[in-house]
C-alpha cells in the first residue's frame, strides 16, 4: 500500500489544560475560517526556551459593515426604487437609476441601501415605462428601517466575529504530539481597526506619541501591537518547550478554536450576517455574482444592477473551527 498520504500528524488527545467546552461534538458541520499565525523564540531567564504565538484573525472575520442607514442614505434609496420603478421594463433607465446611487456611495454601500429599502409591494412594480410628469399608478412602499443618529457613515471599530471561544495550540515534534496548550478566553467584541468614536488622547498620551514611546492607536486595538495585551484578549499563547523538543525540533503547529458558547441557531445567523456584511463589489464573496451578471459597465465603475449582489444564501447551522498549519 502506498505510503504517499501518512503524516506523522497525530489527532491532539484532550489534556488536563483544555477545558471540555473547547471539544467539538462529531455530529455538526464546521465551518472553517483562517487565521493568521506569528511566532517567536524566547530564551528565559531560567534556560528554558518558550515559543510564543500571536493569532490575528483573516479578513473573512472582520466586519466593518455598518447596517443601519443615514438620513442621506433612506432618501437617495428611496430616490433610487421611485426612478426604478418608473423605468418599468427600460433596462438603460433603471440603469441610469443605478449609476446615481453607486456614484454616490459607491456600489458596494449602493447595493445595501438598496436591498434594506426594495419594497413591500414588488409584485405592484410597472413592467412598462411612465413617461417624465406621470404619476405611477402604484408607488413603491417602503419598509420601516431604523435610521442612525448620527450623519457619519463610519460609526464604529471593525471587529472580528465568529472567533472560537479560546484557541488551542499543538506542537508535534519526533513525529508525535509534544504539548497542547490552551489559550485564554477570546474577548468580545474584539476591535481590529480605529474607533471613529474613541476619546482624544490626553495630554500625556499625546507627549508620549509625539516622543515616539507610543503609538497612536485606540485603546481597543493595543492587542494588535502588545504581546501582553494580546494574551490578555485570548490571542496570544506562551508555549513552554522542553529540552527534547528544542533537540528534536518542531514538526508542525498547529492553532485551532471552535465556538461553544453559541448555539447552533445563533451562529448560523452569525454566519450568515458576517457573509452578508462581505458582499459586493470588490470582496470575494461577489465574484459570483459578478459573473452572473450581464451588464456591461462603463468606465471601470461596476454600474450593474443591484439585483445581482443582494441575494444571499443562509446556512441552516454551522460552528466554527479556525486553524492554521505552519511546518
Amino acid at each position: 500500500m502506498s505510503t504517499f498520504f501518512h503524516s506523522g500528524l497525530a489527532i491532539p488527545a484532550a489534556s488536563a489544560g483544555t477545558p471540555a467546552s473547547s471539544l467539538c461534538p462529531g455530529d455538526l458541520p464546521l465551518v472553517l475560517l483562517p487565521v493568521r499565525l506569528e511566532t517567536r523564540f524566547f530564551a528565559l531567564a531560567n534556560g528554558a526556551t518558550e515559543l510564543r504565538v500571536r493569532v490575528f484573525p483573516d479578513k473573512i472575520h472582520i466586519d466593518s459593515h455598518e447596517p443601519d442607514l443615514t438620513a442621506d442614505e433612506q432618501t437617495w434609496g428611496q430616490h433610487y426604487w421611485q426612478q426604478d420603478w418608473m423605468a418599468g421594463g427600460n433596462e438603460s433607465a433603471r440603469a441610469d437609476a443605478w449609476r446615481q446611487i453607486a456614484d454616490r456611495f459607491g456600489a458596494k454601500r449602493a447595493a445595501w441601501i438598496v436591498r434594506v429599502l426594495t419594497p413591500t409591494n414588488a409584485s405592484q412594480r410597472p413592467t412598462s415605462q411612465t413617461l417624465p410628469g406621470s404619476s405611477l399608478e402604484a408607488p413603491p412602499v417602503f419598509p420601516p428601517i431604523v435610521v442612525a443618529t448620527q450623519s457619519e457613515t463610519w460609526r464604529h471599530a471593525p471587529q472580528a466575529r465568529l472567533l472560537p471561544d479560546r484557541w488551542v495550540a499543538t506542537v508535534h515534534s519526533g513525529g508525535h504530539l509534544a504539548i497542547t496548550v490552551t489559550g485564554g478566553a477570546i474577548q468580545r467584541p474584539l476591535s481590529v481597526g480605529p474607533n471613529p468614536l474613541a476619546p482624544a488622547p490626553d495630554d500625556e498620551t499625546d507627549a508620549a506619541i509625539a516622543r515616539g514611546d507610543q503609538l497612536a492607536i485606540d485603546a481597543g486595538m493595543k492587542w494588535m501591537t502588545d504581546f501582553t495585551d494580546a494574551e490578555n484578549a485570548g490571542m496570544a499563547l506562551r508555549i513552554p518547550l522542553s529540552p527534547a523538543i528544542m533537540t528534536a525540533g518542531i514538526d508542525s503547529l498547529v492553532v485551532f478554536g471552535v465556538v461553544r458558547s453559541l448555539t447552533v441557531a445563533e451562529t448560523a445567523t452569525q454566519l450568515a450576517d458576517l457573509l452578508d456584511a462581505h458582499r459586493g463589489p470588490g470582496d470575494p464573496l461577489g465574484q459570483r455574482a459578478r459573473a452572473r451578471s450581464a451588464e456591461v459597465h462603463q468606465g471601470g465603475q461596476d454600474e450593474r444592477h443591484p439585483e445581482a449582489v443582494v441575494h444571499a444564501h443562509r446556512p441552516t447551522r454551522s460552528r466554527e473551527l479556525s486553524m492554521e498549519l505552519k511546518n
